[in-house]
């Protein structure tokens, strides 16, 4: 099994900032509830909004509040060229 990585070492991968991935993170689980019908888009924030369609992995729930991503998808999403760095 892989180690999931934390978001701040997954920034240091991709050569940008925390909270860009943090923002990338929440856009994918706001993309995956819309999917399911969960939730509308205007329900996502503004800023958020960008992210939704780019394919970031969705992070794993590791604690109550503890996310994690996986290094396997996180390495296919940028081997698609979502990821610009920045």
């Amino acid at each position: 099994m892989n180690q999931l990585l934390s978001y701040q070492t997954a920034a240091d991968l991709l050569g940008c900032s925390r909270a860009l991935i943090s923002d990338l993170a929440l856009a994918a689980l706001a993309a995956a509830e819309i999917n399911a019908g969960k939730r509308r888009l205007d329900d996502v924030p503004p800023r958020l909004r960008p992210y939704l369609n780019l394919g970031f992995p969705i992070p794993q729930r590791v604690g109550r509040r503890l996310m994690r991503l996986d290094p396997a998808e996180l390495q296919a999403y940028v081997k698609r060229g979502n990821h610009k760095g920045g």
